[in-house]
């Protein structure tokens, strides 16, 4: 197997969810890959402006209640948000989203998986659509700490 076709291997993993350290291909040896590497962004300092603002540029993305849940699963999982949900609707519906009280309650109810962490969701089942709102808000996020500040 080439390092070409190793590295292919790895990026169909790694794009469906998956986080490794390290990869074994073939008994030949260890392969060392950081998957986020130094590009991955600390997101522990989101504020509720700036997942306004990721929502906003994921709008066309966003369907149904259940955008405003993969919103606040990436708050609690990669955000480290304490808010609880009903907080976080309440919030939400303060900068004009339409979330009324137990929207997330209802979705986490109706997708068991969603109450997992997120990266774990592509390998529970989830729906392309949720993955990839997921993804792309978390690509905005990212997008949004990587930028230098404004003076």
């Amino acid at each position: 197997m080439t390092e070409e076709e190793k590295l292919k291997i790895l990026e169909g993993i790694i794009k469906n969810g998956a986080s490794i350290g390290q990869l074994v291909i073939e008994n030949h040896g260890t392969m060392n890959y950081n998957a986020g590497g130094e590009k991955k962004a600390n997101l522990d300092d989101v504020t509720l402006d700036d997942m306004k603002k990721a929502v906003a540029e994921c709008g066309m993305y966003m369907y149904a209640v259940a955008g405003i849940t993969v919103a606040y699963a990436i708050g609690r999982d990669l955000c480290h948000w304490t808010l609880s949900q009903s907080d976080f609707e309440r919030k939400m519906r303060m900068v004009g989203y339409d979330c009324k009280d137990g929207t997330i309650a209802n979705t986490l109810r109706n997708n068991p998986y969603m109450r997992e962490h997120v990266s774990k969701w592509a390998t529970l089942g989830a729906k392309s659509e949720v993955l990839r709102l997921r993804d792309e808000l978390q690509k905005s996020l990212i997008g949004m700490k990587e930028k230098p500040a404004e003076t």
